[in-house]
């Protein structure tokens, strides 16, 4: 990944699968990935085995006073804090919009993204997170809400908020076995039970990208809740689902080998939907014309002189051709339609 535009155009990718994958409902429990292999696969199909991104918010807790922030932040201004982050980012930097709300690392001691040796592993740390709050007028928070009680650093140079919390996560990957996951919507795999942490070698790279893609997902605002309905579950839902993209989209490009897996279809797709009403009137359609078929034939029958049916094969010495023009092919072409009609007695074949 040494080409900055490729690194931009996966973290870029990678917010349009959280488009794909998930609606603004947190959906909290559940681990998805978006795989362009399971596209033809019907809702609620079940797969195998397959492997999901994990990420897991175990608490956050919002910093009440300037006195709890890391030494190196409290004389830091606080987008700077995140603009480092995202520099740090392997999908590099973007536009902090209101209601981003980033992990930043150990600005002090970062290992960077350039020098993982791509070893598998899981995370499990505890990292500052800043939360762009937004404006102020007239001390109303206008644009989303803010933590109650928590600490707030007012940028009085554009009356903008910053909150700060301490967030304790685990990353890595589960594992769906035994047909345990289940296709949700077009082209997303869901766990559909509870999945232990496991290690994967892309965890870092796919942790560090999750900011950039974090920061993307809140300039875009579709994919992930409203902050003022409630703040904590909008920063676990922008977490989990920056890491998933990021993870999703670099094993997309990443990946060298495939692993196969068996399915099993949904139940509405080996099971056939009759239409009872439908099927009754298509047979009683049929069993009409069946009916007044048998009493046409009875009634043609009874009432004509020539019977419908006879013996065709004398049918040669019935019908008096002597009026047909005569021609040495066998497959002249006649200009008109041959009628039988009744005359003097006799069946006799002319052109008409």
């Amino acid at each position: 990944m040494e080409s900055l535009t490729f690194r931009q155009d996966i973290a870029h990718w990678g917010s349009g699968l959280v488009n794909i994958a998930w609606g603004r409902a947190p959906e909290k429990g559940y681990f998805k990935r978006v795989s362009k292999f399971v596209e033809m696969l019907a809702i609620n199909s079940t797969i195998e085995a397959v492997t999901l991104p994990y990420f897991a918010t175990d608490s956050i807790e919002w910093i009440r006073s300037a006195s709890e922030l890391p030494d190196h932040l409290r004389n830091m201004h606080p987008e700077d804090a995140m603009i480092t982050s995202l520099n740090l980012s392997p999908g590099g930097n973007i536009t902090i919009f209101v209601g981003s709300a980033l992990l930043i690392p150990s600005l002090a001691n970062h290992t960077s993204w350039s020098m993982d040796p791509w070893t598998s592993r899981t995370i499990e740390e505890k990292r500052l997170l800043i939360y762009l709050v937004g404006p102020i007028e007239d001390f109303r928070y206008t644009i989303t809400k803010p933590p109650e009680g928590a600490y707030l650093y007012l940028d009085k140079s554009n009356m903008q908020a910053y909150a700060f919390a301490w967030v304790t996560f685990r990353a890595g990957v589960g594992r769906c076995r035994d047909y345990q996951c289940v296709i949700s919507s077009r082209s997303t795999i869901r766990s559909n039970t509870r999945l232990s942490l496991e290690p994967h070698p892309f965890t870092f790279q796919a942790l560090e990208m999750a900011t950039t893609v974090a920061a993307a997902l809140a300039y875009q605002n579709i994919s992930i809740p409203y902050p003022s309905e409630n703040l904590n579950d909008y920063i676990e839902t922008i977490l989990l689902r920056s890491y998933s993209a990021a993870w999703n989209s670099i094993s997309n490009l990443m990946s060298t080998s495939l692993a196969p897996s068996r399915y099993h279809p949904a139940v509405p797709v080996l099971v056939a939907k009759v239409d009872r009403a439908r099927v009754f009137g298509w047979l009683g359609l049929q069993l009409s014309v069946t009916l007044l078929s048998i009493i046409f034939l009875i009634l043609q029958r009874k009432v004509s002189q020539i019977p419908l049916l006879g013996d065709v094969s004398l049918a040669a010495f019935y019908l008096d051709t002597t009026n047909l023009p005569e021609s040495d092919s066998p497959y002249a072409p006649i200009d008109g339609a041959l009628k039988v009609h009744d005359e003097d007695g006799l069946l006799k074949v002319k052109v008409v």
